[in-house]
């Protein structure tokens, strides 16, 4: 089901935080959730793709002003380690360009995102301080426990198992 996301314009200057409380939102039909003032903008995102293949990717966007063609690392600091994500520029609408990264849901990697909060810092969108996880932490354990979900076992199926030819 797509869900529509509010976006930061792109500027030359990386953007100042706007004033008020910075929320997580869940749409747990999208299996997304992004961080940022209520109602208005996003600032952070994470989303789960391929997890109907059981081949879970999180997909982690900045939502902060990249160069076109771009590449850089994403450095995430959290309770539970350090992930030096690498992102690229990708192109939003009008808007411009912000980073993007891809994470497969089992990387051990991915624990960093399940911790009590992390700061999230990428060539200019300064360092972004995300006190609790919520939303996106259930995110992340869904994708991660929806790709780990495997096929039955072709040896448990007596008709199939390599004893039975």
């Amino acid at each position: 089901m797509p869900v529509r996301v509010p976006l930061v314009a792109s500027s030359a200057t990386p953007p100042s935080l706007p004033a008020g409380p910075l929320v997580w939102t869940h749409a747990q039909s999208a299996r997304a959730a992004w961080f940022g003032p209520r109602d208005a903008p996003a600032l952070f995102a994470i989303s789960c793709e391929g997890w109907e293949e059981q081949a879970g990717r999180l997909v982690i966007v900045r939502y902060a002003p990249a160069e076109k063609d771009a590449q850089a690392l994403f450095a995430i600091q959290g309770s539970k380690g350090i992930l030096r994500l690498p992102v690229s520029a990708v192109k939003i609408g009008k808007e411009g360009h912000v980073w993007r990264g891809v994470l497969g849901a089992g990387d051990p990697r991915a624990e960093v995102l399940l911790g009590t909060g992390i700061k999230a810092t990428v060539p200019g969108g300064g360092e972004l301080h995300l006190a609790s996880m919520g939303a996106a932490g259930a995110v992340v354990t869904e994708c991660a426990s929806a790709s780990a979900q495997t096929l039955p076992n072709r040896a448990s199926n007596p008709e199939t198992s390599p004893a039975a030819r």
